[in-house]
Parts: structure tokens; C-alpha cells; sequence
């Protein structure tokens, strides 16, 4: 092209994006200004976004700053992406000095950042601003509170995940797929198993994250028959197990010493297209060292396509 104008390089730069090309990306951006062309808003929206998937922090910082250079950090689409990148990189204090300046905030300026400090394991942070958003900001939506349950599971919050159902009902989010799924997660990572069975049992949860999320919960805390049992009935209503699914059925074999099933069930993956991690591996070497059989965990673990 004789002309290469910023929507062109936009045009670019959003199709290395969109094809998982992050360094092209990234280095297309760079030579867009090199050829004296400024960047819009939608080029920063395109190119932040990438960086926030690859989670690197000198790109984090540097777009940032060329964000304030421009003056375009205002927009609340920009500061969403700035506030998602620092959160993706690990960098919250960052994200959240970001978040406080922002002259607008809208679901996702929340939601970002509570999703960040929950899968940052900073607990006390996500309810801080959880509340805040209560008190203060849009209701909250499906992926903030999923976050927040999600973080009391893996903490053993029962009281606090008991007190976040509660709120949940009141403003009628808890009929969604998403939020009901953490429900049983939570409960079942607090022990509560009696409770997350009840969730299960009375909603309609047909995604295969729902079931899985109940069978890892079965296994974990000694109900090996009653996860098996369940697992039997996935193909019944039509959902396929994924990965994730076979691993909490192979625990649930491993504590029972089911050796036999185990190995029918690592089989039955394949026929799912599944191809087995070291989770996978490292399950069917607890069922073989069980069962005592040692020289089959040797070969085993020989045979494996892992270090």
C-alpha cells in the first residue's frame, strides 16, 4: 500500500490479535509509530489486550505510560485494559492505583480487579471491594461473585461463602450455570458435601464444569462410590467429561484401590480425545503403588512423555 494509514495498521495489528500472533502484534504497533503513525484508541484496545494475555510486565508498563503520553488513559475502555493487563501480570497494586484514578468505572473496572485479587489469593482485598461495589458501584455481575466464591473455597471460608450465597439469592443472580457451579465448588472445598448435594441436586446445572466440580468434591472428601456413580451418568444426559472430569473419577478410584476401573476409565479418555497430562499419569501411578504393584509403577513412570 502507498498509504498506510492507522486503520490500516489497526487492521494489522487486530489480525496477528485475533490469529494468536502476540509478538507480530506487538512489533506491528512498534513499527507503526516508527512510520509516524499515531495510534487511536481502538489500536491501544487491540494491542493492550494482547499484552494482558501474555501476562509480561515491561510491555505492561511501557503501553501504560504510552497511554498517559497520549492522553487517552480517560477512556474507560483503555483504563479497563490497563486495569486487566496489570491484574493479568500479577501487578494489583498497579492495576488497583489505576482503578482508583479512573474518572468512570463500569462492571468490568470491578469485576477485573476483584477477579484478579480472588485468583490472587488476596482474599480480604476481593471482599474489600466487593463490598465497596455494594455499597458504592453497579451491581455485581456473575464473574465478580463466582471469583469471590471461588476464593472461599480454596481459603475454607464456609461462614463467609454462606453469608455471599445469601446475598447472591437476594439480588437473583444465583440461577445462573456459572455462579450455581461455584456454589457446589464452594461448598465442597469448605467440606459442607451434605450442602454443595443439595445445590446440585435441586438446579439444573448442565455443563460438564458443574459435574465435574461434584465428583472432584465426592473424591476429595471419601465419597468414592457416590463419585464414580456419578460419573457413570454424564454420558446419560448427554455431556461428554473432559480431562478434568477423568481426573477427579481416577482419584476416586485411587482411594477406593479400584485398580481394574482406573485403568478402564485412563482408557475410556481416549476414546474422548483426550491425551493424558501428568495429572492424569501421576493418578494412575497412586492406583498402581496402592495396589502394590511397584514394578508396573516403574515401568510406568519410565513410559511417561514427561520429565
Amino acid at each position: 500500500m502507498r498509504i498506510q494509514d492507522v486503520f490500516s495498521w489497526t487492521s494489522i495489528i487486530t489480525t496477528y490479535v485475533w490469529t494468536c500472533q502476540e509478538d507480530r502484534a506487538i512489533k506491528a504497533f512498534i513499527r507503526m509509530q516508527e512510520a509516524g503513525v499515531s495510534p487511536k484508541k481502538y489500536t491501544f484496545v487491540s494491542t493492550i489486550s494482547r499484552v494482558a494475555n501474555l501476562a509480561r510486565v515491561e510491555w505492561s508498563e511501557q503501553l501504560h505510560a504510552h497511554v498517559l503520553h497520549r492522553g487517552l488513559i480517560s477512556l474507560l475502555s483503555v483504563g479497563n485494559f490497563i486495569v486487566t493487563m496489570y491484574a493479568k501480570c500479577g501487578r494489583l497494586a498497579s492495576g488497583s492505583k489505576v482503578f482508583h484514578e479512573m474518572s468512570m468505572r463500569d462492571i468490568v473496572s470491578w469485576s477485573t480487579l476483584i477477579t484478579g485479587y480472588s485468583q490472587g489469593g488476596y482474599r480480604e482485598e476481593a471482599f474489600q471491594f466487593l463490598l465497596w461495589m455494594r455499597r458504592d458501584g453497579p451491581k455485581p455481575n456473575e464473574f465478580s461473585l463466582a471469583s469471590v466464591l471461588s476464593v472461599c473455597g480454596s481459603m475454607v471460608m464456609l461462614e463467609q461463602g454462606k453469608q455471599l450465597h445469601a446475598h447472591v439469592l437476594s439480588i437473583d443472580l444465583g440461577f445462573t450455570s456459572m455462579v450455581q457451579s461455584a456454589f457446589v465448588n464452594m461448598h465442597s472445598k469448605c467440606g459442607s458435601i451434605k450442602e454443595a448435594v443439595k445445590i446440585f441436586d435441586v438446579t439444573e446445572l448442565s455443563d460438564i464444569i458443574s459435574w465435574t466440580t461434584m465428583i472432584n468434591g465426592y473424591a476429595e472428601h471419601g465419597f468414592y462410590r457416590e463419585a464414580i456413580d456419578l460419573f457413570e451418568k454424564i454420558p446419560r444426559v448427554g455431556l461428554k467429561p473432559d480431562s478434568m472430569t477423568f481426573i477427579g473419577v481416577l482419584i476416586a478410584c485411587c482411594h477406593a484401590r479400584l485398580v481394574d476401573l482406573g485403568f478402564h476409565y485412563n482408557l475410556m479418555s481416549n476414546d474422548f480425545g483426550i491425551n493424558p497430562a501428568k495429572e492424569h499419569y501421576g493418578c494412575m501411578v497412586d492406583l498402581l503403588y496402592q495396589a502394590g504393584r511397584l514394578g508396573e509403577v516403574e515401568d510406568m513412570i519410565k513410559s511417561m512423555p514427561f520429565q
